[in-house]
């Protein structure tokens, strides 16, 4: 298929995506997880980890992946050493460096089915989720305090993505009650926690699948976690901490664009404007 092909038929299929779509995501359909009220409908399916694998190239690409050092990295880094982060171990120190690495390796595992890397993250996710403490926190316990004396969201935002991810492939049924009491206790932190640190930016995405999947007035509380300081518009008094850009919100017309200044590049001072794109 040529380049001129393939665009015309992209262009065709989003042109009647908004109806065909969204009447599908609505559907009940086993095995796929769909938005429930109050949160708006679908407008697609989204496949479910390892309901594709890849052939030829990119086959080729994803395992380069697994043998190198995506697939390696434990042999590599300090940070992913079991025995010694505080996502296994709560009295010890972890920050993002092993969510991020869980979310991408566990993944390699379920779009190529290699027996290995599955089995490696299942140790981690059992690990992880024996961290979590009665009130629900799990993880480091030195992020309870680390944000202002408050505590620190952020690093967990790309481990409840591993955690979902974890879900939706294997189907565990631990994962959901996990999630629900871990956001019980975020709700009931105050302002502080929502207002500073890279949790401002991306702490809808989990909160949101947390009320797709599952039932009852609990879990379905966790979702009210957004709304605690999420405007309906752009605004550009209110920066995230380690950001350059102005912090963007659903219901803007537009997204902050993610080039900074020069200026802030080379000085490191938070930046209080922003170029906007649609």
């Amino acid at each position: 298929m040529d380049r001129r092909t393939l665009l015309t038929s992209a262009a065709a299929v989003a042109a009647v995506a908004p109806f065909a779509g969204a009447g599908a995501a609505q559907a009940a359909v086993p095995g796929y997880v769909t938005n429930r009220a109050p949160l708006n409908p679908d407008a697609f399916l989204r496949l479910p980890p390892g309901a594709t694998r890849a052939g030829g190239w990119l086959a080729t690409q994803l395992n380069y992946q697994l043998t190198g050092i995506n697939g390696r990295m434990t042999e590599i880094s300090h940070f992913l050493q079991y025995d010694s982060t505080g996502w296994i171990h709560p009295n010890l120190t972890g920050w993002e460096e092993l969510p991020y690495w869980l979310k991408g390796f566990s993944s390699l595992g379920y779009v190529t089915g290699d027996a290995r890397v599955r089995t490696e993250t299942t140790k981690w996710v059992n690990g992880v989720l024996a961290t979590q403490a009665s009130d629900g926190y799990f993880g480091p316990a030195g992020l309870r305090t680390s944000l202002g004396g408050g505590p620190d969201f952020w690093p967990h935002m790309p481990m409840l993505h591993a955690l979902r991810s974890y879900a939706e492939y294997t189907g565990d049924g631990r994962i959901v009650p996990f999630f629900t009491r871990f956001f019980q206790f975020v709700n009931a932190q105050g302002p502080s926690a929502f207002n500073q640190s890279w949790g401002v930016c991306a702490g809808p995405t989990p909160s949101k699948w947390c009320s797709g999947p599952s039932t009852g007035p609990a879990t379905r509380s966790c979702s009210t976690w957004p709304r605690r300081s999420t405007p309906t518009r752009r605004t550009t008094s209110t920066t995230c901490r380690r950001c350059t850009t102005s912090t963007w919100r659903r219901g803007s017309a537009s997204r902050p664009s993610t080039r900074s200044s020069a200026a802030t590049r080379r000085t490191g001072r938070q930046a209080t404007t922003t170029t906007t794109r649609s």
